[in-house]
């Protein structure tokens, strides 16, 4: 019984495949070969899905390339992180000098602010570096294999970081502009600022982190 099923199961697919290279129903095709009207309503089904889905064929990039952007990602979103942190920063001076409430403090969270940005600059600029060189190396490569090919299309995961990116240096600029409003109203107010060189000698800074992103840098380099 099992191997009569499996024989018109066959039989069904051969002549699909037959009735499709000569433009043919599919279903009267799994008909005739003796399959039921759901098995024949299941192939054409499987077909018109198949036809549906994204077939990408095209060129992949390099394991060296996909290294690069994958280590660009943490540097972005880190770089995310400080620029709310220095936002909060920002609005919570300003919203201390508007209401004339601990505004002593308001020059140590412009500060502090001023400090997270700068680093998120940093982070920014160097997730920006890896995912441009990964980006041209793939291009590139392409180019050099066949001129004439289309732009092939980049993984879903790099348009993901790539649009991150866009996002942080959006975000980057409106945290700047924020904090320029602060220093004015700052200095409307006779209020002294302290410098970001004296705030910095009272952070806590991740001199191990900072020096393990300069090996990774220097590591991703030489692909």
């Amino acid at each position: 019984m099992m191997a009569g099923r499996v024989q018109v199961v066959l039989a069904a697919l051969l002549s699909t495949i037959a009735c499709v290279t000569a433009q043919q129903d599919p279903q009267a095709a799994v008909l005739a070969a003796g399959g039921s009207k759901d098995l024949a309503a299941a192939i054409q089904g499987a077909m018109l899905l198949s036809a549906a889905l994204p077939h990408d064929d095209g060129p992949k990039p390099s394991q060296g390339q996909e290294n690069m952007m994958q280590q660009a990602a943490p540097f972005i979103y880190d770089s995310y992180s400080l620029i709310t942190s220095a936002e909060t920063n920002a609005d919570a001076a300003l919203q201390e000098m508007k209401t004339q409430t601990d505004v002593g403090h308001s020059a140590s969270g412009i500060s502090e602010a001023e400090m997270l940005l700068q680093r998120a600059q940093g982070k920014a600029s160097q997730g920006g570096d890896l995912m441009r060189k990964a980006v041209s190396g793939f291009q590139n490569d392409v180019a050099a294999a066949n001129p004439m090919a289309p732009q092939p299309a980049e993984p879903k995961e790099w348009t993901d970081i790539e649009s991150a990116q866009r996002r942080t240096r959006s975000k980057l600029s409106a945290v700047e502009e924020r904090l320029e409003e602060a220093k004015r109203n700052a200095k409307d107010s006779g209020i002294s600022l302290i410098s970001v060189a004296q705030e910095e000698t009272a952070v806590l800074k991740n001199d191990y982190q900072d020096k393990q992103d300069d090996k990774l840098l220097d590591f991703l380099s030489h692909y």
